[in-house]
């Protein structure tokens, strides 16, 4: 019996520890997001910065945050972005 309840517990973390890599979102580690300045035209990078905790994005149709792969620089290169949010960066 004791045993049952040990292998009930192990099956119960893997399980809670499975359900919890599982819903966070997939980023990898080697895209870069960088806001947009439409004053200067120059993009920054955010990496790592989280909406809504860091910065804002307001409502608008112009862009706020875009994500480059790693060694793409927009400020050079601003062709082919992987993702856009559109708005205004704050």
């Amino acid at each position: 019996m004791k045993s049952l309840q040990v292998k009930l517990s192990v099956l119960a973390v893997i399980l809670g520890m499975g359900a919890a890599f599982a819903t966070v979102q997939h980023r990898a580690f080697s895209d870069r997001k960088w806001s947009f300045d439409p004053a200067s035209g120059h993009y920054t990078d955010i990496t790592g910065q989280q909406v809504g905790t860091d910065y804002n994005c307001d409502p608008g149709s112009s862009v706020c945050t875009a994500t480059y792969p790693q060694g793409q620089d927009p400020n050079s290169n601003a062709a082919n972005p992987l993702s856009v949010e559109t708005g205004l960066f704050n």
